[in-house]
């Protein structure tokens, strides 16, 4: 008989927003059924490790703690409403990551986004939900965003970050300047989520060339 009482939910997230709509599914369905949150993001090593001219590196050790703010800062709303969720950064093949986390965690259900925007989000929520579909032990329930809402909702957040940036520039409150790439604000020439797209998009060409070189 199958288990339909979902107590142990996992959610992997590359904080893009077809993950965090996976993670809203999941917060809903641990309401429903009393269950507790595992949210996670899984580090691609050959990923962030990319080394550009252009781009200050960032080490594994620093790079996993603003991981784990970051990720921190979306459990504290969740257990507001008196949801049980952890919060974990692994590093390592996402699929296998999230089947292995899976399998050590008796989990009832893995919660997941089937594309991110573009970049890292596609290496990390695009074939790697097909394999997590082909090897859970667990039932995988995906979530897919449309564009239309994803773009609403990006524009929203845009005009929202703009005109906070603005008021804090007008008030002498902030020194930030922008990122050269996006043109959002950042403290760098190059904000975080840019260099990790740079570096994931960087990654895909050269495996594309490795496997148009293979089939020559």
């Amino acid at each position: 008989m199958f288990n339909t009482s979902f107590k142990k939910i996992l959610v992997p997230t590359d904080f893009s927003e077809c993950s965090q709509v996976a993670v809203e599914y999941a917060v809903s369905l641990a309401k429903a059924f009393k269950g507790e949150l595992n949210i996670f993001h899984v580090m691609e090593p050959i990923v962030y490790e990319l080394d550009f001219s252009f781009v200050q590196p960032t080490g594994s050790p620093d790079l996993r703690d603003r991981l784990g703010e970051s990720l921190n800062k979306k459990l504290a709303p969740i257990r507001a409403e008196g949801i049980s969720v952890e919060g974990f950064v692994f590093s390592g093949v996402p699929s296998a990551e999230i089947i292995k986390f899976a399998k050590s965690r008796q989990a009832d259900l893995i919660v997941m986004g089937t594309h991110g925007r573009t970049g890292l989000a596609h290496v990390l929520l695009g074939s790697t939900a097909e394999r997590v579909i082909q090897k859970a032990p667990c039932p995988v329930l995906t979530v897919n965003v449309s564009k239309n809402l994803m773009a609403a909702k990006e524009k929203t957040e845009k005009f929202e970050k703009d005109l906070r940036f603005a008021t804090e520039i007008l008030n002498g409150k902030t020194q930030k300047t922008f990122c050269h790439l996006c043109g959002k604000a950042s403290n760098e020439f190059i904000c975080e989520p840019c260099k990790i797209r740079v570096q994931a998009e960087a990654l895909e060409k050269k495996k594309k060339v490795e496997r148009e070189g293979r089939v020559k």
